[in-house]
């Protein structure tokens, strides 16, 4: 006895098992899989309909059919208008040829792919070209995971996945030719990729390899990045007890917070198998962006979640009205540090080039650019 869900069956068996009343038996309906006869033993509720009071079925519905065997009703209209774009124009004795073979090979395995790999018979016409049996047989040869399926019907399968994949690369290659409205923008793309690696090279990939300019960066401007709040500065340390969060919390009470880390993670971590702590990520923190810290140093009278394998914690670090250094405030710091770079790297160019605008033509290209801003604006109207 077999339990079934809505769609994880072949479309017309899954029609059939829908349609019969319980007790009743089937007459032999045939699928991909083979031949069945079904007995309906008992309904139970519609299990997909509960399933979107939880949440968004879409994906759901999209995978059953994938594994169903009705995916094609997925890709048939995709595949339906790339044959019409590309004048698809089928041979229909070399497929019939194939699907006679198929009565009595398994298209994916040696005999079939022998029988037919060196075949130039056109299989099909498409965008000017035309595709082989051998063609097919080379696309087949890389088809090995299947399940137990009818050799016919595999044969279909393959032949639409053969179809598809071979429109699919016709379609591309033929876009900017078929479509000359979007050649503008990809050019604009292309031009903008190529910029964003020169800025990338340049400015970004520099700036941030570039510690010893965004230390001296920020202590000439240290007076930008200043709080309205102290901070504080500093980790949290996650024990399994109280008396090894005791113990801990001696053994690092006259560290600063960079070797009181360096310290917990070669004692109780690094050379453990099983780590004896858990240490979160070292910050700069405000009331409001971490929950332990909130709890023991802002005192926001809310406490913060144990984790189950270490319920008991405490933080090491300290107060701080101002920014120490750099990495304080890295992200604000970079950002600044990346835009001096880049304003100087224009400065630099401007130097190097010459730059002449010809205003007679700047008028016309503002113009023209006016006036198919007003057109888009009448169209959308």
């Amino acid at each position: 006895m077999v339990e079934v869900e809505v769609l994880t069956m072949p479309m017309n068996l899954e029609d059939m098992v829908y349609s019969m009343k319980v007790g009743e038996i089937s007459k032999p309906v045939r699928t991909k899989y083979g031949y069945h006869i079904v007995r309906i033993n008992k309904r139970y509720e519609n299990k997909l309909m509960r399933d979107k009071l939880l949440g968004d079925v879409k994906e759901r519905i999209i995978l059953k059919l994938k594994h169903s065997g009705s995916s094609y009703l997925l890709s048939k209209p995709a595949l339906l208008h790339l044959k019409k774009e590309n004048s698809f124009s089928p041979d229909e004795p070399s497929y019939r040829r194939l699907r006679d073979a198929a009565t009595s090979l398994y298209p994916i395995g040696k005999e079939f792919q022998a029988m037919f790999e060196k075949n130039s018979s056109v299989l099909f016409s498409a965008g000017g070209n035309a595709y082989t049996i051998a063609d097919f047989i080379g696309f087949v040869k890389g088809k090995n995971q299947y399940h137990s399926i009818v050799s016919t019907e595999l044969l279909d399968e393959i032949l639409r996945m053969f179809e598809y994949k071979t429109l699919s690369s016709i379609e591309d290659r033929l876009t900017e030719t078929r479509h000359p409205e979007i050649v503008g923008l990809l050019d604009e793309c292309r031009r903008d990729l190529l910029l964003l690696g020169i800025t990338e090279k340049e400015i970004l990939t520099k700036a941030a390899s570039d510690t010893a300019g965004i230390r001296n960066f920020f202590e000439q401007n240290r007076g930008k990045y200043l709080w309205s709040e102290p901070r504080f500065k500093g980790f949290v340390v996650h024990c399994q007890t109280v008396g090894a969060r005791e113990r801990i919390q001696g053994e690092i009470s006259d560290m600063d917070i960079d070797s009181a880390m360096g310290y917990l993670k070669d004692k109780y971590i690094t050379t453990k198998e099983t780590p004896e702590v858990k240490i979160g990520k070292k910050g700069v923190f405000s009331e409001g962006k971490d929950e332990y810290i909130d709890e023991i140093i802002f005192k926001t009278g809310k406490k913060g979640v144990p984790y189950l394998e270490f319920p008991r914690y405490f933080v090491v670090g300290n107060m701080i009205d101002a920014p120490e250094e750099y990495t304080d405030v890295f992200s604000f710091v970079l950002d600044d540090y990346q835009k001096e770079i880049e304003q100087k790297w224009i400065e630099s160019l401007k130097t190097k080039y010459s730059v002449r605008v010809d205003e007679k033509a700047l008028k016309r290209v503002m113009k023209r650019q006016k006036d198919k801003s007003f057109q888009s604006s009448i169209q959308r109207s």
